[in-house]
């Protein structure tokens, strides 16, 4: 493996590697000579570059600013904190829940909650 100076970014979805010929978890395009994968490999993807002990400038998370985005004054029920609690040990996950059950609220306590964290 040829290691140059490495970045991760995100393009709509995907996980770009940029400084690298492989890596698990990825593709290599042959058109851009980048290392491609999906968004949801993102936390394989890092943990393997650590265990490698590769450094690599990760620019996945900087994303559009979001600061504006209004607090939702809403009281969750145990069942929607419980997901967050899961989510935040993890940094990923699926919410799946019935109609109706509130995802949508989770899903924005989560962005409430992670942008309190980067600021």
């Amino acid at each position: 493996m040829t290691v140059k100076s490495v970045t991760l970014e995100y393009q709509k979805g995907i996980i770009v590697v940029k400084g690298l010929d492989s890596l698990p978890f990825a593709t290599l395009d042959s058109r851009t000579k980048y290392l491609y994968s999906k968004g949801i490999n993102y936390k394989k993807i890092t943990q393997y570059l650590d265990g490698q002990k590769i450094e690599y400038d990760d620019k996945v998370l900087d994303l559009l600013p979001l600061r504006d985005l209004p607090k939702i004054k809403v009281e969750l029920r145990d069942y929607q904190l419980e997901a967050i609690e899961s989510w935040s040990s993890e940094k990923m996950g699926s919410i799946v829940l019935p109609t109706g059950a509130g995802k949508t609220l989770i899903g924005l306590k989560i962005i409430e909650l992670f942008l309190r964290l980067i600021l």
